[in-house]
């Protein structure tokens, strides 16, 4: 979750050159509400989580946000990487699978504090429409 994630120092790893993979599953029912990716990239990217609308503190060192870019490559590619499965899943390329989704917001001009209100507004799954929020 996003309490979590902030604890942990992903930025070093990535400075590194590891593959770092992010997710938003949750441990229990109360943390299900939570359960958002954009508030996962928002709160890596700030090393600050959200409790109730508002932001927590900032997890030191604040040298260790992860890029936007990071975050999101975490959530798509490198997730695909760890199932080995980047051949087929992870990023939009002729001969993948075509799981994707369309956004209401271009992530990189979203306010930074702001990401975890993005929603998805389609879903394709191998290219065909499962869901459409309008």
């Amino acid at each position: 979750g996003s309490e979590m994630c902030i604890r942990d120092r992903a930025k070093p790893l990535l400075d590194d050159v590891a593959v770092v993979s992010f997710s938003s599953d949750q441990y229990s029912l109360e943390a299900l509400a939570q359960a958002n990716p954009f508030l996962g990239m928002q709160t890596g990217h700030n090393r600050q989580g959200v409790i109730g609308g508002i932001a927590a503190p900032v997890v030191p060192p604040i040298e260790d946000r992860v890029s936007l870019k990071n975050m999101i490559k975490g959530y798509t590619h490198s997730g695909a990487y760890q199932l080995n499965m980047e051949d087929q899943l992870g990023s939009i390329e002729v001969g993948k699978k075509a799981d994707m989704v369309v956004l209401s917001d271009n992530l990189f001009e979203v306010n930074r504090y702001e990401l975890y209100k993005v929603k998805v507004e389609t879903t394709l799954l191998e290219g065909d429409v499962v869901f459409n929020l309008h």
